[in-house]
């Protein structure tokens, strides 16, 4: 009675522990994810996968999760009202927004899908003050707040006075316990993600359900993981007022929380005594034998008639194995030669069948040879057709003039020129397009290719990044400078609307290659269409484009205007077109 009475007060002491650290964990956990990515002017791939994801990867975290996907700005606000009543005295409000953002000297701003935004006046009206939305979720009363942003792509804007291509860091409210965690730098570019989910976001849904982890160790595994994914080009960044750490899925791991067993042992072991009993049995028997033997008349009798049965025993098996000898003997001998008879004849056979496999082997391997020199021949013959197809439009114009001795291309680089000579992938009916989103660097290198490719002498020296010779007197192809583009950048002679794509006629996308009319010398889309690279550099830095693009406005389509950027810098307006001396 007493020993069931012990079991029933240590079940109830075990279940009162877990009930007791079930409620230690529990705690109410409120969350608003959100996506963005049909913008009209620059849609992005992976913000709806990526919400996506959080919101399945807090709600096994115990978060009460809204998601909102492709929200204007009406729903925006809406949404983020409703959170703040949700968050009113919940144990951990968590904010998570994938999508634009815009850094400014105002602060920082989230995009809506919808928003028609031109300058930062319209910023304020349309777009969602970053910094409001902090100070509001740390005031609305929850005890612990998380804001991730996901929100630095690329500024799908135009470029406006006081504006960056990222977010500016915004500071922690000191009203509640928060941490705001960025997936770059203040002013800098985040990556959208070759893959499903954005490098910053795959980090944290790798690393934000670990158990035992709090949330800074969450930000330490966050941040090396996508400085290792993007090669050190982007390093996320956290600002924190957090006194008490967060933990998302428990302090420690769930073999440390378990609670052992308690055994109570009520019972013998018969089995143990048992194996005792049957030794204890073994040896007296033992004993007792011994001692009839050695102690008793009959004991001395059987001894005496067992030690002459064994010499007799002995005597017939020597004679035995005497007659025996000779027959074992010659057995032995004829299973010997017939067993090194076989041994031989397998050795031979397996000498014949792997001298087939050897001439069946390089029979295949030739085959396989003469079939990739055939592909390969095959492919360069295909290479050549489509180098063939693409040269018409790197036909050059001749220059009057200064730089009569110079060679323009009639358009700018095409997407098709670009993929046969770099072997990049666009889909078929983006071909005859100017390539974009190409850096000053991958310009220089797409030259040096193509000069290569033609015979001709590399004009760009690339051994080290960071001091990038360029030789003018060699014959290959390259950017112009700004005085050669002027010289072959003539006026419109029929109007900036018949010579140019802008912004008055492009509908806001960018258009084909050579849909306008030429100018003088036979020369297409020299003004509007893409800003094109120059050589030239100012204040040691930034790098020249001329011309303007289809985003500008008709009266930027002249020769003075210009745009000056870094030459790792690229954009969907910007582009290039070649030249190259005599």
């Amino acid at each position: 009675m007493v020993l069931k009475n012990k079991k029933l007060i240590l079940s109830f002491i075990l279940a009162l522990l877990c009930v007791t650290a079930g409620f230690t964990q529990s705690g109410s956990k409120v969350a608003l994810v959100f996506g963005n990515a049909s913008y009209k002017n620059s849609k992005l791939e992976n913000p709806i996968k990526d919400a996506k994801a959080m919101e399945s990867k807090l709600k096994e975290l115990g978060f009460s999760v809204t998601l909102v996907l492709d929200a204007d700005t009406e729903t925006m606000d809406e949404e983020l009202r409703k959170f703040y009543s949700k968050a009113k005295n919940a144990d951990l409000g968590l904010l998570y927004y994938s999508g634009h953002g815009i850094g400014t000297d105002e602060g920082s701003f989230l995009l809506p899908v919808t928003s028609n935004i031109k300058d930062e006046t319209d910023l304020k009206r349309h777009a969602v003050n970053l910094n409001d939305v902090v100070t509001d979720t740390c005031e609305s009363g929850c005890k612990q707040v998380i804001i991730l942003m996901d929100a630095c792509r690329n500024n799908p804007l135009k470029k406006t006075k006081g504006s960056s291509r990222g977010l500016t860091t915004v500071s922690t409210s000191e009203v509640a316990q928060s941490v705001i965690f960025y997936a770059c730098a203040s002013g800098k570019t985040a990556d959208d993600g070759d893959g499903d989910h954005s490098p910053f976001t795959q980090a944290l849904l790798n690393w934000i359900g670990k158990p035992g982890y709090s949330f800074s160790q969450v930000v330490t595994a966050v941040t090396k993981e996508v400085r290792s994914s993007t090669k050190d080009m982007q390093t996320p960044v956290s600002s924190s007022t957090i006194m008490e750490e967060i933990y998302l899925n428990g302090k420690s791991s769930p073999s440390e929380n378990e609670i052992p067993p308690v055994y109570i042992d009520d019972k013998t072991d018969y089995s143990k005594v048992i194996r005792i009993c049957v030794i204890l049995f073994v040896v007296l028997l033992v004993v007792i034998t011994g001692l009839f033997l050695t102690l008793t008349t009959e004991g001395k009798q059987f001894i005496s008639l067992a030690g002459s049965k064994i010499s007799s025993g002995t005597e017939s098996t020597v004679n035995f194995v005497k007659n025996s000898s000779g027959k074992v003997k010659e057995t032995v001998s004829i299973k010997y030669r017939q067993g090194k008879e076989a041994l031989e004849e397998k050795k031979n056979a397996i000498s014949e069948k792997m001298e087939e496999r050897k001439e069946e082997k390089a029979a295949a391997i030739a085959e396989q040879k003469e079939a990739a020199a055939a592909f390969a021949e095959m492919k360069k013959q295909e290479q050549e057709e489509e180098y063939k197809a693409i040269k018409k439009s790197l036909l050059p114009a001749e220059i009057a003039g200064k730089y009569s001795d110079l060679y323009v291309a009639v358009s700018p680089v095409t997407k098709a020129q670009y993929k046969t000579i770099m072997e990049s992938a666009y889909e078929d009916s983006e071909d005859n397009y100017p390539i974009t989103n190409v850096t000053w660097y991958d310009c220089a290198q797409f030259f040096n290719k193509l000069s290569l490719k033609e015979n001709l002498e590399p004009v760009y020296d690339l051994t080290d990044k960071h001091n990038i010779k360029i030789d003018l007197t060699k014959n290959g192809w390259r950017m112009p400078t700004v005085e050669e583009w002027k010289s072959f950048a003539l006026a419109p002679e029929n109007g900036i609307a018949r010579e140019s794509w802008n912004l008055s006629n492009s509908n806001g996308e960018l258009q084909e290659c050579c849909k306008k009319q030429p100018n003088s010398y036979g020369l297409y889309d020299v003004y509007g269409l893409v800003w094109e690279w120059c050589n030239d550099v100012e204040k040691e830095k930034y790098h020249i484009a001329k011309g303007g693009a289809w985003d500008v406005q008709p009266e930027h389509c002249k020769a003075s205007a210009k745009l000056a950027v870094t030459a790792d810098f690229s954009d969907d307006v910007i582009g290039v077109r070649g030249v190259r001396n005599r």
